[in-house]
């Protein structure tokens, strides 16, 4: 069992994370963003460490820790995200400023991945139009508060999620890592979709190696859920 003040460490690494999660869904420009998801990566790689330490001092977790290592290592969000804790840290290092941050992007409804962007109030209008290998005849419109999305026709495409989209990443090796996709649609990752990711996957660990640990500190934080919604989507044939 973990010191009562390294208990407390983690607590507060874990409360910081919530609160950076919270504060990154509030985002309004790339300054804030950026600030907000250094600070969530910071966490993130903190509470990590720290678990991971407690797990490592107990014969009876220490395999369950050197796992957590090996697995935040190799797997391409979980290493992303501590890559991008190490980068924020070094931002001095050369050929850094190119690729440092991220951009704030606006809610919005893409076809042909991103070939066509309709943006909350917009419409589009297609008439045999051809977007990979299909032919698309119809109209895609989204609601002024981007929360409804009205497909007539035969159309399709993908909802992306407004918000901080972090960019490119070099590690500590001089390596460039790219944000992550999505596997499925190949799309760009939102910062929030990237911690809660990672957020669930901490908690998971924190619960086998640090038990103890309140309950407040491990559940996604609710603030997320008023800014970062999945807008309803009507078809209309």
């Amino acid at each position: 069992m973990a010191d009562n003040n390294t208990m407390k460490r983690l607590n507060a690494e874990l409360i910081g994370l919530k609160s950076s999660i919270a504060s990154l869904t509030y985002a309004t420009d790339d300054i804030e963003g950026h600030l907000y998801w250094a600070n969530a990566c910071r966490h993130f790689k903190q509470a990590l460490q720290i678990s991971t330490n407690i797990g490592m001092a107990d014969p009876h977790r220490r395999g369950q820790a050197h796992k957590a290592r090996n697995t935040a290592s190799k797997d391409g969000i979980l290493s992303y995200v501590v890559a991008s804790r190490n980068h924020i840290d070094h931002p001095e290092d050369e050929g850094k400023d190119d690729i440092l941050g991220g951009t704030h992007k606006g809610s919005k409804f893409s076809v042909g991945n991103g070939l066509i962007e309709i943006g909350a109030g917009w419409s589009f209008d297609f008439t045999n139009v051809q977007i990979e290998d299909r032919e698309m005849n119809g109209r895609i419109s989204v609601s002024d508060d981007g929360n409804t999305v009205t497909l007539s026709g035969q159309v399709s495409g993908t909802f992306e999620m407004g918000g901080f989209y972090p960019s490119a990443i070099m590690t500590m090796s001089k390596e460039v890592i790219a944000a992550p996709l999505d596997q499925k649609t190949h799309r760009p990752l939102s910062g929030i979709e990237i911690l809660r990711y990672a957020f669930t996957w901490l908690r998971i660990q924190v619960e086998i190696l640090a038990p103890g640990v309140s309950p407040n500190s491990l559940s996604w934080p609710t603030d997320t859920a008023k800014n970062h919604k999945t807008p309803k989507i009507h078809y209309i044939m």
